[in-house]
């Protein structure tokens, strides 16, 4: 159901309700990372999708809408199709071929604008690299990163989390190097 209001200074605002008459407002900057949809089921199939790493039905989706791999907010929290992808991709080191169709997966979203720095709560997809000790996935996000020129920065926990790591560990030394400027 869709209503229009007018607001103090005459413009008209678009209020979506939902089937449980719970309000919903579409945001005006087209640049927000996280965005309000309509059909909030888009999301939820993805999410779906990923987590049976469908490949086809993924491309299909963002076929559709290419924002749905942005995210969605919904009654307060958010959902992000890369965070999931990133928790499955953790998952799937064993099997070679299911290994290669999520890191596929994850191509595709963020070709479709998905962001690693962006997160729910306190984990980011990029913290989420980090902490499961998968370099292959650290390395992929960020070179994917920098092929879209997208802005990749450490947030204050994934910093304190890499300087609480044992120094003679090699997987320190490794994110020491790939993150050498942001600290």
């Amino acid at each position: 159901m869709v209503k229009h209001r007018g607001s103090r200074k005459g413009k008209k605002r678009c209020v979506r309700r939902t089937r449980r008459n719970r309000r919903i407002r579409g945001g005006d900057d087209p640049e927000k990372p996280v965005k309000v949809f309509e059909n909030p089921t888009q999301v939820s199939d993805l999410v779906t999708a990923i987590r049976t790493i469908d490949k086809q039905e993924v491309e299909n989706i963002l076929k559709e809408n290419s924002n749905t791999a942005k995210g969605v907010e919904y009654n307060g929290s958010l959902y992000l199709p890369l965070v999931y992808a990133v928790i499955k991709a953790d998952t799937v080191n064993s099997d070679p071929k299911r290994k290669k169709d999520i890191m596929e997966i994850i191509e595709k979203l963020i070709n479709a604008g998905a962001h690693p720095n962006i997160g729910n709560m306190y984990d980011t997809p990029l913290f989420l690299a980090i902490t499961s000790g998968n370099r292959e996935l650290v390395n992929f996000l960020i070179e994917k990163s920098r092929e879209k020129s997208q802005n990749l920065v450490l947030d204050d926990q994934s910093k304190n989390y890499i300087k609480s790591l044992p120094e003679e560990y090699e997987y320190t030394q490794f994110l020491k190097t790939r993150f050498k400027d942001m600290f």
